[in-house]
């Protein structure tokens, strides 16, 4: 008796944790929008050096009610293609200072329903191309437009 009481009851705890998600992570509900500042960056190539900037981004979700969420799990990507046609390194900062590689990563907003990171990008030296910045939760998504040319 006292097993099947104990077995019961691992199920029923771990039943609960698998189901909250082991802790506040989780996806951004239907009806969620997600905002990106700025929305579009644009960039004319006037120098014949090749330069790596930054630029800050600022990521918010919030709920069908405008409320912004705290905890949702966010994918950021960028088209692969930058790091193809050599213009790298193209990448993140993220929120902590640490350098992302790779031309995806996942994250999570604060208590304020936001997430802030860096974007890295070359320009210069001929530098040209375009693409969209990808922030998805679920079925929520928006896009920042990012375009360098000579």
């Amino acid at each position: 008796m006292k097993s099947i009481a104990l077995l019961v009851g691992s199920i029923v705890f771990f039943t609960l944790i698998l189901s909250t998600g082991c802790g506040s992570n989780y996806g951004a509900p239907d009806g969620s929008t997600i905002t990106i500042n700025p929305t579009s960056y644009s960039l004319l190539n006037i120098s014949a050096t090749s330069t790596t900037s930054t630029i800050p981004v600022i990521v918010t979700v919030r709920n069908k009610n405008g409320v912004p969420i705290p905890g949702v799990v966010i994918f950021i990507s960028v088209p692969t293609i930058f790091l193809i046609n050599g213009f790298g390194p193209v990448g993140f900062i993220d929120q902590n200072g640490n350098a992302v590689t790779g031309t995806q990563f996942m994250a999570q907003t604060d208590d304020n329903g936001v997430y802030s990171f860096r974007f890295q990008y070359v320009s210069g030296g001929g530098a040209n191309y375009f693409g969209d910045m990808v922030v998805s939760s679920n079925s929520a998504y928006t896009t920042m437009r990012f375009t360098i040319t000579p």
